[in-house]
């Protein structure tokens, strides 16, 4: 384990964690830090670079997530084998090219997977919309004004009495509606 070489600058321009963050990912990219080799720990390398054991966390928590480290319990960090994951990125970027007339790499990472999980989309094509309007026109049509009302202000008494009937089963309190 030998120290890594950091330069930090403090202009304001990049977080610390940043700096550290691209410096080990660039090593790992460029062959200069291989497979399997220990990184130095949060600790020491913090205490070498005279920063918080946080910023070296959060460097070495984003390597992580991207799959250029790995953690291994009471051992430490160690560089990932990375080389798969460069050949798919530049086959990615063959296929996208320069010419115009191209789909960009994002709509054609779409259109490899059958359903969209992203938290900011809603797949409109799997979304039974005709069921939803004729459910949410048969509760609005009429004279249902109960809908609106305030209800009981303890709240429903059968929600209450299941409420009842688990604190004294899982804790043994006994309390009533």
């Amino acid at each position: 384990m030998n120290d890594l070489a950091i330069q930090l600058t403090e202009d304001g321009s990049r977080h610390l964690y940043e700096q550290i963050y691209e410096y080990i990912r660039d090593e790992i990219k460029e062959g200069k830090l291989l497979a399997g080799e220990k990184l130095p720990s949060t600790r020491s390398l913090a205490e070498y670079l005279q920063v918080a054991r946080s910023t070296v966390e959060l460097a070495y928590g984003q390597l992580l997530s991207e799959g250029y480290i790995e953690a291994s319990a009471y051992r430490g960090y160690y560089v990932c084998r990375v080389e798969e994951l460069y050949q798919m990125m530049s086959e990615l970027s063959r296929e996208k090219g320069d010419g115009a007339d191209k789909p960009d790499l994002q709509q054609k990472q779409q259109k490899a997977f059958d359903y969209d999980f992203s938290p900011n989309a809603i797949d409109m094509s799997a979304f039974p919309f005709g069921t939803w309007r004729k459910i949410t026109k048969e509760i609005l049509s009429g004279d249902r004004k109960e809908l609106f009302a305030l209800g009981e202000p303890r709240g429903d008494n059968d929600f209450r009495l299941t409420i009842c009937r688990y604190l004294h089963s899982s804790r043994g309190v006994n309390a009533s509606p």
